[in-house]
């Protein structure tokens, strides 16, 4: 584990903080950064942001350990919570307190959503715009939306009007990659999509694609690399970087990414799978099926309960703490991550500008 940095460089870091999360953090020295800062001082290295959603806040304090251990820059997503209006604050917190409590004073970043939108409603709009405020007024530094379901001239629109609260504050947006017909991700579509959003004066720094929309022919659960990199071509072509959300590939490829253009990260199974094995046999298998016939990810499933531990035997909170640590060890390894935290601290103290 590398030092802390030192408290010259420290403060400048800080001084690179979003403006919502320097209030919300008081005192508090903890570097929680706009992950466009942090892509920029990776780039050169090839070394995508880990981010991983939260299916559980008791995971948040092994998350962090880990990072800190591995000397790496780490992004916590909070899933979108729609029936919890607080869930934005209560992460928040839970960040917060970790991070005092294990003296964590390596870069980390938030990240909202991804909120998958299905219809173009406005009164549904309206409600996750309202959602969006609250996390960025929590302190998130970015927000993620999925628009991928609707056609591609109406997701632009609602994508760019969700994203407001953000863009005036000039936190980091992803949108999701439009897919085809066969649910594939191509490099045409993206180019035009974004196009879309340049037009409406959106500057989207993130593009996401899962990673069942790049699989290779042929090659089982293994990523199209070429295609991966002409996405990332195209991304980078309007001020974006590539980010894969792993679901249900090979994560032994991982360090294959990042070369590829990958400049993020999302992985949730593994810690998903550790909060599920605290639930009792019934309510965990009911969640299996249901992640299954719904396509929405295990992780977002367990948010859903705000607290999915509530029932869980004894010991079981610190089980799940305990188990994110380590899985959260072995994925920050393969990602290539370790000492990412100095790498990037180190660039941001002396490039801060653009």
């Amino acid at each position: 584990m590398s030092p802390e940095p030192p408290p010259a460089v420290l403060e400048r870091i800080l001084a690179l903080r979003p403006t919502s999360a320097a209030q919300r953090l008081g005192d508090s020295t903890l570097p929680l950064l706009n992950p466009r800062d942090l892509a920029r001082a990776l780039d050169e290295a090839a070394v995508p942001l880990v981010c991983v959603p939260v299916p559980a806040l008791e995971a948040i304090p092994g998350l962090l350990r880990a990072a800190r251990d591995e000397d790496a820059v780490l992004g916590l997503a909070a899933p979108y919570q729609p029936e919890h209006r607080d869930a934005a604050d209560r992460f928040f917190e839970a960040l917060r307190a970790a991070a005092e409590e294990c003296h964590h004073r390596r870069p980390v970043f938030l990240q909202a959503g991804p909120i998958r939108l299905t219809s173009a409603e406005p009164r549904g709009l309206q409600l996750r715009a309202e959602d969006v405020f609250r996390f960025v007024d929590a302190g998130f530094s970015l927000v993620s939306v999925d628009c991928s379901t609707l056609v591609p001239e109406a997701g632009v629109m609602v994508a760019s009007e969700l994203v407001q609260a953000a863009v005036e504050r000039e936190l980091s947006v992803e949108i999701a990659a439009p897919v085809d017909e066969s649910g594939r991700a191509g490099a045409a579509a993206l180019q035009a999509c974004l196009e879309g959003f340049a037009s409406k004066r959106v500057a989207v720094r993130f593009v996401r694609v899962r990673s069942t929309q790049l699989l290779a022919e042929g090659g089982g659960a293994n990523l199209d690399l070429p295609a991966l990199r002409e996405l990332s071509d195209v991304a980078r072509r309007f001020g974006a970087w590539l980010s894969v959300e792993e679901v249900g590939t090979s994560v032994r490829a991982l360090p294959g990414w990042g070369p590829a253009g990958a400049r993020k990260v999302d992985m949730g199974a593994p810690f998903a799978r550790v909060v599920l094995g605290a639930l009792e046999p019934d309510l965990r298998a009911s969640l299996e099926v249901r992640a299954i016939a719904t396509s929405i990810p295990t992780w977002e499933l367990l948010a859903q309960f705000g607290d999915p531990l509530q029932e869980a035997p004894a010991g079981a909170r610190e089980k799940v703490e305990a188990l994110s640590y380590a899985e959260a060890l072995e994925l920050l390894e393969r990602a290539g991550a370790r000492g990412s935290a100095t790498a990037a601290t180190a660039f941001l103290a002396e490039q801060a500008g653009y």
